[in-house]
């Protein structure tokens, strides 16, 4: 049993550091997010990070600029996970955003420029959406376990661990609920 805590501790920290050498490229990404049924939960004009305006792209929605300058509040991000060690989130100033290592659900197509792979994977909700992500981060390198019907909140935002998955929600109501076996969405 310690063998297989060990390997499963291995393994997950070999993803972390390679998604942190990923997380150069995704940084300067825009998130491309939609909802569980393929439809749009955005599509405002956002700045990235090289000043141009863009567009989510093409039929899929939103943006998500995680570096937009906002200092040191930008940094405030908590960060946990499920006690499975599946799901994976961080609060920040913008989003709650969770990251599920396996899944059974089907997400549907991913849209043409998605760098998550596998689709699916990372789910997020902002202030006023909540949909799958299409740019993937590096997983937080130090995250608490929210333990079952525990709760975490900031920035507007509140994170539920619970027997039947993480469930995030904004201050104006828009949230998902993530699982081995859904991702669901409202708003």
């Amino acid at each position: 049993m310690m063998v297989v805590a060990v390997l499963a501790a291995l393994g997950i920290c070999g993803y972390i550091v390679f998604d942190q050498m990923q997380r150069s490229n995704a940084n300067s990404q825009a998130d491309n997010q939609t909802s569980g049924d393929g439809g749009s939960i955005g599509g405002e004009e956002s700045e990235d990070t090289d000043g141009e305006d863009t567009e989510g792209s093409g039929e899929d929605g939103a943006t998500d600029d995680s570096e937009d300058g906002k200092g040191d509040e930008a940094k405030d991000v908590k960060a946990f996970m499920s006690p499975s060690s599946n799901i994976v989130c961080t609060i920040d100033a913008d989003r709650a955003r969770c990251t599920i290592r396996e899944f059974d659900y089907d997400p549907g197509d991913a849209p043409k420029e998605c760098d998550v792979d596998p689709y699916g994977s990372v789910v997020v909700v902002e202030k006023n959406a909540s949909g799958l992500s299409c740019v993937k981060r590096g997983l937080p390198t130090e995250a608490s376990v929210l333990d079952y019907g525990e709760t975490v909140s900031a920035h507007g935002f509140t994170c539920r661990s619970g027997e039947d998955g993480m469930t995030c929600e904004s201050s104006e109501g828009h949230k998902f609920r993530v699982a081995r076996a859904t991702a669901d969405f409202d708003g």
